[in-house]
C-alpha cells in the first residue's frame, strides 16, 4: 500500500512539472527600440508581432560598387529581402514595438549629404516584410533632399525629426508623429511643427526677411485672403503642411500676425520665402 502512495504521488509530481514546463517558444517583450545589428542572431525578440520569441538575423550584402540596396531578414529560418535602387553607404535596422505589442522594422540609410535613401518602416506580414510608412512621402514633391531619425516610441506613438532642403526655405527640420490607429501607422496631422530652419543661421537666430510681397491666409488650406505680407517684414516660419497638392508655410512677423503662405514646388529664386535663404548640395 506504502508503495502504491509513493508511486502516485512521484506520478503527480511528474505531471505538475509537465503541465507548468516553459513553453518552447516563450512569450517576449521588447523594447521600444531597438537596434539589430547585421551579422548576428537575435533570439529574445518578436519581430512577427506574436508576442512570442523568434530568432532573427539582418544580413546587408554589398553590390559590386561596394554599396547597400539590400536588407535580408532570416526570421525563424526562413529569409525575406527588402530593397531599394537608391543605394547607400551604410544601412541601419532597428525594432520599433508599440505598447500594443505591433512591431515593425525600421531601415534607415546613409549616403551623399546625409540623405536616408530608405527613410521606411515595414512590418511582417504573412511571411515577408511589407512597407507601412515611407517617410519621404511627406516631403517628396518638395525636395531634393531628405532624411528622418525616429526620435522615440511612446505608447503607440512613433515621434519623428525629418529634415528636407525645401523649395520656400530650403533646410528645414519639422516633427511629424505616426500614431496607431484603425489597423495602421498614420500621421497625427499634415501640419508639422518646424524645429529649426537654414535661414535663422543667418538671421542670428531671430526673424528672417521676406523676399517678396505675399498673400496671407487665416487657414491651412490658403481660401480666405485676410492680409497681405510686404516685402521686407520681419517673419518667421512656424509650421509647414504638405500634401500631394499643397505645400503652405504658417508665418508669424515680428508684429505679432500669423496666417499661412503659398508655397511652391519649383526649385527658383522666386520660391524662397526669406531673403537669408539659399539652396545647398
Amino acid at each position: 500500500m506504502r508503495k502504491w502512495k509513493k508511486a502516485a504521488v512521484a506520478a503527480m509530481v511528474c505531471l505538475t512539472g509537465v503541465l507548468f514546463m516553459p513553453s518552447m517558444k516563450a512569450e517576449a517583450k521588447n523594447p521600444s527600440m531597438v537596434e539589430l545589428k547585421a551579422g548576428k542572431t537575435y533570439k529574445s525578440y518578436d519581430i512577427t508581432g506574436d508576442k512570442k520569441k523568434d530568432t532573427v538575423k539582418i544580413s546587408i550584402p554589398k553590390d559590386q560598387y561596394d554599396r547597400y540596396g539590400t536588407v535580408k531578414i532570416t526570421v525563424n529560418k526562413k529569409t525575406t529581402k527588402i530593397t531599394r535602387t537608391w543605394t547607400s553607404y551604410a544601412i541601419h535596422t532597428r525594432l520599433i514595438t508599440l505598447k500594443n505589442g505591433k512591431a515593425y522594422l525600421w531601415v534607415q540609410g546613409e549616403t551623399d549629404n546625409e540623405d536616408d535613401p530608405w527613410e521606411c518602416i515595414y512590418q511582417y506580414k504573412k511571411g515577408r516584410f511589407k512597407k507601412v510608412v515611407d517617410f519621404s512621402k511627406t516631403s517628396y514633391n518638395y525636395t531634393n533632399h531628405h532624411h528622418t531619425d525616429i526620435l522615440k516610441v511612446s505608447g503607440n506613438t512613433i515621434s519623428t525629426k525629418q529634415y528636407i532642403m525645401s523649395t520656400a526655405m530650403a533646410g528645414v527640420e519639422y516633427k511629424v508623429n505616426y500614431t496607431y490607429k484603425k489597423g495602421a501607422l498614420k500621421k497625427t496631422s499634415s501640419a508639422y511643427e518646424i524645429t529649426s530652419a537654414g535661414y535663422t543661421y543667418r538671421a542670428n537666430g531671430k526673424y528672417g526677411t521676406m523676399k517678396n510681397t505675399k498673400a496671407l491666409y487665416n487657414s491651412v488650406s490658403c481660401k480666405k485672403k485676410v492680409a497681405t505680407v510686404k516685402a521686407g517684414t520681419k517673419a518667421k516660419a512656424v509650421k509647414i503642411y504638405m500634401t500631394g497638392k499643397a505645400f503652405n508655410i504658417k508665418i508669424k512677423t515680428a508684429s505679432g500676425k500669423t496666417g499661412w503662405v503659398k508655397g511652391s514646388r519649383k526649385f527658383s529664386d522666386k520660391s524662397l520665402l526669406f531673403k537669408e535663404c539659399f539652396y545647398a548640395g
